[in-house]
């Protein structure tokens, strides 16, 4: 028995080992694991075969999967009624992929199965299983995708994202979180700076104390003092009463102070005094108030060049800036960040308007995640809830994205449009405008094919998935077109 355990340990050393250095996981950490789950019962000692040719471990599924290294299986049934199914769903919970098993059951219940959280389809006839096992855990836990091995750390607080920009913002924001010190937090519109503020807040000793958030560049200049450090009774015409300020409410707590940019000349030299004394007064009154909260600026502005300018003073800026957080703009995340978030929203949505958008098709994917996003994730929502508003179920099509969505992709974003990105016949063609183009539309087609090939390695079950065929569609279309 310990001689047999030895040679299974001498075995699977070297797999596991490169696998944990593909996904820059610790020697120590547990190997990766192959959870074999409802619907394969009958398959069960052909994955666990393929597993151990594989180098990996395996083991058939409890009542949900725990959490650990490695991937769930489950089979795909066609009706998308099974067991199977079922246990997708919990699977959520314990942030590990899953890959469904199954035969070529055609595009629909393949776009179900990702759209319910499934990492990867699988097909037993495309190769052989313990290839596409080792494949498969190399690819989730190697390159740019690591982070759906991790889906706990696709979320920080508020924050949503896959990217590695935003990996490397989450640590950055739990190394700076603790800290008392002042933060400067700078990134285009839209790129959820508030939501960065929130998360540095959580993530301090100050979390169970207030967070005040105020936009220095919505309130009048004349009044924005008055809002800050609050006034006394009958500092100004209608001050009634006494009244505190901001600062007061986030006594304690973090103040956050967005588009700091804004504020007048006047208010900066107060608030850098406030920032050096930790006091301040009250407009009309002249009694100090301690000042107990940890300050958070914001800006969309580049202060560099204010202070260059004259319009921001030097000193208050090198007291705000003692540590610095640049958020990504949506663009810089890349075409994963963009889509999942697409999804993460549409999720939501759907809860909030009661309604059954399924997602996009793959055509509208490619416009998605080509396109610039100049208003960053705060455009990509305001689109989500547009397109769950007006569509309400199915999936999204390119006709159902507006104009510069579909017309304005990023250059060499996406190969679908050709090299410059802006080809009129294919966009006509595409978005179905009324052309007599059949052979056009033929030599398209062809495009699209062997672009789908391309971009999946020649596999024809995931060329089939992008392009929503069947597989036996695709085949039957490569042999009478002898396109390979």
């Amino acid at each position: 028995m310990a001689e047999r355990t030895e040679a299974r340990q001498a075995e699977t050393a070297l797999p596991n080992t490169t696998l944990r250095e593909q996904a820059g996981l610790p020697f120590e950490a547990p190997a990766p694991q192959v959870i074999i789950g409802p619907g394969l019962e009958a398959q069960a000692g052909a994955l666990a075969r393929a597993a151990t040719a594989a180098g990996l471990d395996s083991e058939m599924a409890g009542a949900s999967p725990a959490p650990g290294p490695g991937v769930v299986l489950v089979g795909l049934d066609t009706d998308g009624n099974g067991e199977g199914w079922a246990f997708l769903g919990r699977c959520r919970s314990s942030h590990i992929p899953v890959a469904v098993v199954g035969a070529d059951a055609g595009p629909t219940p393949v776009r179900e199965a990702y759209r319910q959280g499934a990492a990867e389809v699988l097909f037993a006839d495309e190769a052989p299983l313990d290839t596409q096992l080792s494949s498969l855990i190399a690819r989730l836990y190697a390159g740019p995708d690591q982070n759906r091995l991790h889906p706990e750390r696709s979320r920080f607080h508020s924050l949503v994202g896959v990217s590695r920009p935003m990996a490397e913002l989450y640590s950055l924001l739990e190394v700076v979180g603790p800290s008392d010190a002042t933060v400067l937090i700078r990134g285009e519109s839209g790129t959820g700076k508030e939501l960065v503020a929130r998360a540095i807040h959580a993530e301090s000793a100050r979390a169970e104390s207030p967070f005040v958030a105020i936009n220095c560049g919505a309130i009048p200049a004349d009044l924005l003092e008055a809002e800050l450090f609050g006034h006394a009774k009958g500092a100004f015409t209608g001050a009634v009463n006494a009244r505190q300020g901001r600062f007061a409410y986030a006594d304690g707590g973090t103040l956050f102070l967005d588009e700091i940019g804004e504020m007048s000349p006047d208010l900066q030299i107060k608030l850098l005094r406030v920032l050096e004394e930790r006091t301040y007064e009250p407009v009309g009154s002249s009694r100090s108030v301690p000042f107990n909260a940890r300050v958070l600026a914001a800006t969309n502005q580049d202060l560099d060049e204010a202070v260059a300018s004259g319009r921001f003073r030097e000193d208050l800026y090198h007291r705000l800036n003692v540590l610095a957080v640049d958020l990504p703009s949506l663009r810089q995340r890349g075409a994963d960040d963009v889509l999942f978030l697409f999804e993460h929203f549409l999720e939501d949505l759907n809860r909030k308007h009661g309604t059954r958008l399924g997602g996009a098709d793959p055509v509208a994917r490619r416009f998605l995640a080509a396109y610039d996003w100049p208003g960053n994730v705060r455009e990509l929502r305001n689109l989500t809830e547009r397109l769950a508003i007006l569509k309400r179920e199915g999936l999204v099509e390119p006709a159902d994205l507006p104009e510069k969505v579909r017309g304005a992709p990023r250059e060499g974003a996406d190969p679908l449009l050709g090299e410059d990105g802006d080809d009129p016949l294919e966009r006509d063609i595409l978005l179905g405008n009324n052309r007599d183009l059949r052979a056009e539309v033929e030599a398209f087609e062809n495009r699209l094919i062997l672009q789908a090939l391309e971009t999946t390695g020649g596999n024809r079950n995931q060329a089939a998935q992008l392009l929503g065929v069947k597989r036996t569609t695709l085949v039957e279309k490569l042999k009478k077109r002898n396109l390979g």
